[in-house]
């Protein structure tokens, strides 16, 4: 298929959804030049990434996406920061919890030896 901004993406592997509202998703995605951007940046991705995990509506969810190879390209321009031209290790866990009272990130891991935390 193709990315709504450039590139393509293929798509394969399972979803389900559980009696108790609690959906997975266990899913391979092979993306060339898949195109995305946003005020601060405007980037292409290229390589093979591994979406796992579960999520529910209504309270929160646990997902995790990996790739040993991703080649991220183009410019950062939040912070003027240069073109980004990498192929690296990505590695995000996404653990939201809706009832978390204290919650100061949900977005964690690591982008090229980069430690995230959002």
């Amino acid at each position: 298929m193709n990315c709504p901004l450039g590139g393509t993406a293929q798509i394969s592997g399972t979803t389900g959804v559980a009696s108790n509202g609690i959906d997975t998703v266990h899913l391979t995605l092979v993306l060339q030049d898949c195109a995305n951007l946003s005020t601060g940046y405007s980037l292409t991705f290229s390589g093979t990434v591994s979406w796992d995990g579960s999520f529910n509506g209504s309270v929160g969810n646990t997902l995790t996406f990996k790739s040993a190879s991703l080649v991220i390209s183009g410019d950062i321009t939040l912070y003027n920061k240069p073109a980004v031209d990498e192929t690296c290790a990505v590695s995000l866990t996404d653990s939201y919890d809706k009832n978390a009272t204290s919650q100061s990130s949900w977005l964690d891991g690591v982008i090229c030896e980069r430690t995230v935390n959002l």
